[in-house]
């Protein structure tokens, strides 16, 4: 019912749409295009990385770019292509994921929606509707844990507290008595101071 509510919420707060932008690789401004997504740039990578195993396109990646050429990705486009991403995360626990294809290895051979909007249009569905919902599973499922986990120490805070509350009813048992002890002991030295 929680992960309900939360994809719910969720996907009603981060319904992201992939849109066409200009970004860098590999020090050349080319088309591509980003999308926001939950979680960190090593997840969203990893997620990008996922989808493409999925499809059987064997990919390179780090925690921060993406690479993938002469591929077949034919969700995409028909025709053979280079597919580049980068990813650069926010403080938000956001990351903009841009992704560039390329008929060759040139500037000029980047892809836009003015050399194929086919493809460009199939690739900003691709990010919305698998990359950015499974980021978004992804962060649902450890933000679970998080909470998991946080009610898993409040239970052992909890048991701590029972613990030594027992433990302080036992010690002020065990005081009360001491001091019945010493009350005895001093009427007893009372008692055997007068006889002297």
């Amino acid at each position: 019912m929680i992960t309900a509510a939360l994809a719910i919420a969720a996907t009603g707060v981060f319904a992201q749409t992939a849109q066409e932008t200009h970004g860098k690789w590999k020090k050349n401004s080319v088309p591509g295009v980003s999308i926001t997504v939950q979680g960190d740039a090593k997840t969203a990578i990893k997620i990008l990385k996922d989808e493409m195993k999925d499809e059987d396109i064997k990919v390179k990646a780090s925690s921060k770019e993406l690479s993938a050429e002469a591929i077949n990705f034919k969700r995409i486009s028909p025709n053979m292509m280079n597919f580049y991403a980068t990813a650069e995360e926010h403080k938000d626990n956001t990351t903009t994921l841009t992704v560039f294809m390329a008929r060759g290895t040139e500037a000029s051979t980047f892809i836009s929606s003015s050399t194929d909007a086919s493809a460009v249009s199939n690739l900003k569905s691709f990010l919305e509707q698998d990359v950015a919902r499974n980021s978004l599973e992804t962060s649902i499922k450890a933000q679970e844990k998080v909470v998991k986990d946080g009610e898993n120490a409040l239970k052992n805070l909890e048991k701590k507290i029972e613990n030594l509350n027992k433990e302080i009813k036992e010690t002020e048992e065990k005081k009360a008595a001491q001091i019945e002890t010493n009350k005895a002991a001093k009427a007893a030295l009372e008692n055997l101071l007068k006889q002297r």
